[in-house]
C-alpha cells in the first residue's frame, strides 16, 4: 500500500500550524459535511459496488445512519486533537474498532476511504477552498484518526487470532420462536463442529449476515437474549411494520425467509 507524507507521519501530534488550520476550517468542513459525505459514499461506491454489496449495510445507507456515523466520527477526533483542554475519544474508537473487527475490515481498506473521502472534499468545497496546507493538515489528521483505529483493530485480531477475511462463520438455525412482544427469536449453533460460536457477554449484540434476494450479502447486528446452552446463541429481531422501507430490509428478510434448518453466517467477535 501506497503511503502519503501525512500518512508517513501519522505517529506524531498535528503541529501547531496544522492544527491551526483544522480548528479554521473545521466550522467550513462541518457546515459541508452532510454534502462531502454523500458525494463521498457515491464515488467510494461508484469504484467500489462490492463494498455497498457485501461489506457495508445498505439500509444504513439510504437512512442517512452510517454518513452520520463518519461524519460524528470525524468532527468528533478533529476537535478533539486540536483541543489541548480535550482527551482523546477512547470510548468512541474502541466502538468503532470493535464494529471494524466483527465486519474483518483491513488496514488497507483505510487509503481506499482516503482516496474517496478527500476527492469529496476538494469536490464539494471546491479546489480554491482546499489549498495544499489545509489539505496536508486534513490528511493528517485522517491518518491519525485511521493509526488509531488500525491500531486498536490489529490488536484485536491478534488478541483473539481472528483472520479477517473469515470472521463469519456459518450457522445453523435450531430453534425460531415467535414472542408476544413482536420478536421473533432465533437460536443458532455453528454449522461447522471445527468452529464455534462466539461466546456473547450480558448486553452483547452479534453481527449476522444474510443472503438477500439480489445476491448481496447483507449484515445487521442483533441483541443476544439468551445462551441456552454452550456453542449456542439466541437472538431476537424486532418486527417492522410495512411501508416504512429502507428500515428494516435485514430484519424483514429475516423473518420472512429465515425458519429452522436454514443457515445464516454469524461474525466471531461480538459487540456492544
Amino acid at each position: 500500500m501506497t503511503t502519503t507524507p501525512a500518512q508517513e507521519r501519522s505517529h506524531r501530534e498535528l503541529d501547531s500550524h496544522h492544527a491551526e488550520l483544522i480548528r479554521a476550517t473545521l466550522p467550513l468542513v462541518t457546515e459541508q459535511l452532510d454534502r462531502i459525505t454523500e458525494t463521498f459514499y457515491r464515488r467510494l461506491f461508484g469504484a467500489h459496488p462490492e463494498l455497498i454489496r457485501d461489506l457495508f449495510n445498505r439500509e444504513h445507507q439510504l437512512t442517512g445512519r452510517q454518513p452520520r456515523a463518519l461524519a460524528a466520527a470525524v468532527t468528533t477526533f478533529a476537535a478533539a486533537v486540536t483541543d489541548p483542554t480535550k482527551t482523546r475519544p477512547t470510548a468512541m474508537l474502541n466502538h468503532i474498532a470493535a464494529k471494524h473487527v466483527s465486519l474483518g475490515v483491513t488496514a488497507g481498506q483505510y487509503a481506499t476511504v482516503y482516496e474517496h473521502l478527500f476527492a469529496a472534499i476538494v469536490e464539494v468545497l471546491e479546489p480554491d477552498a482546499v489549498t495544499s496546507a489545509v489539505k496536508d493538515a486534513w490528511s493528517q489528521l485522517y491518518w491519525m484518526l485511521a493509526e488509531a483505529l488500525i491500531g486498536r483493530e490489529t490488536a484485536l485480531y491478534d488478541q483473539h487470532g481472528y483472520r479477517p477475511q473469515q470472521m463469519f462463520i456459518p450457522a445453523t438455525v435450531q430453534e425460531r420462536t415467535t414472542s408476544r412482544a413482536n420478536l421473533t427469536e432465533f437460536t443458532i449453533s455453528a454449522a461447522d463442529l471445527d468452529r464455534a460460536l462466539p461466546t456473547p457477554l450480558p448486553g452483547q449484540a452479534v453481527t449476522i449476515r444474510v443472503t438477500m434476494a439480489d445476491g448481496a450479502r447483507q449484515h445487521r447486528q442483533f441483541r443476544v437474549v439468551a445462551t441456552p446452552e454452550p456453542g449456542r446463541i439466541t437472538f431476537a429481531v424486532k418486527h417492522i411494520p410495512a411501508g416504512i422501507w429502507p428500515v428494516g430490509e435485514i430484519a424483514i428478510h429475516m423473518i420472512d425467509h429465515i425458519h429452522t434448518g436454514d443457515t445464516v453466517e454469524v461474525s466471531m467477535h461480538t459487540v456492544r
